[in-house]
This record gives C-alpha cells, sequence and structure tokens, in this order.
C-alpha cells in the first residue's frame, strides 16, 4: 500500500491488475479506474460488478466473496497473465463506452427537465 495518490494513473503505470474481493459494493469506482487504466480486474461478484465486467473479456469475477471463489478466480487470472494487455484494452473500451463525458452537464439537464414539468 503505498498511501493517498493525487494522480490515479500514475498508480496504474506500476501495477498490473486490480484485485478487488469485496462483499459488499455498488459500482466500485476503483474497478472503473483500473479499466480505465486499460487494467483488468479480479473482482468478487459485489454490487455492480457485472455490470461493468466481463469474465474472461476484461477480468474475472469470482462467483462470491469467499476465500475459495476468490481464489478460483486468481488461478484464471494467473492462467491468463499472457491475455492481461488484451483484457486491459477490452475494459478500458467498455469502461469509456458507459462513461457519461459531462456527468454535470446531464445532472443540469435533468434538473432542468424536471423545472419544466413541474411548471
Amino acid at each position: 500500500l503505498c498511501g493517498h495518490c493525487e494522480d490515479v494513473r500514475s498508480v496504474w503505470a506500476n501495477h498490473h491488475a486490480l484485485v478487488l474481493p469485496s462483499r459488499q459494493e455498488s459500482a466500485p469506482k476503483t474497478l472503473i479506474e483500473a479499466m480505465v487504466c486499460g487494467r483488468p480486474v479480479i473482482a468478487a461478484d459485489a454490487g455492480g460488478v457485472r455490470e461493468w465486467l466481463r469474465e474472461g473479456e476484461s477480468g474475472f469475477i469470482a462467483e462470491a466473496a469467499t476465500a475459495r471463489s476468490f481464489g478460483f478466480a486468481l488461478e484464471r487470472a494467473w492462467a491468463a497473465q499472457d491475455q492481461w494487455e488484451r483484457m486491459g484494452e477490452r475494459g478500458h473500451a467498455d469502461a469509456c463506452a458507459k462513461l457519461d463525458p459531462d456527468p454535470a452537464g446531464e445532472l443540469l439537464n435533468l434538473i432542468v427537465e424536471a423545472k419544466r414539468r413541474n411548471e
């Protein structure tokens, strides 16, 4: 663990994959950051992980947040380490396609539209 870092890209310049064994998540920001930076993800099937990650395509999903299940996912990842660069590229493309390039503008549009409907 390296502590706080202002530039998430610098983290992923020196690390090969994200290991996310969470038991409870929503849409984990770390998963999205790793994918945008072109890194494969090994994650437990918690919260919105399956909405972002594709098994064998952009990473590996443990069936449950247990040591045994996560161990199997890590084994699959290790066996496919020659594919990590390609998986990172796919994850990057998937994440960029899902991310809103202007979330503040979209929120403003939703607020303006809601106000118009209430007038």
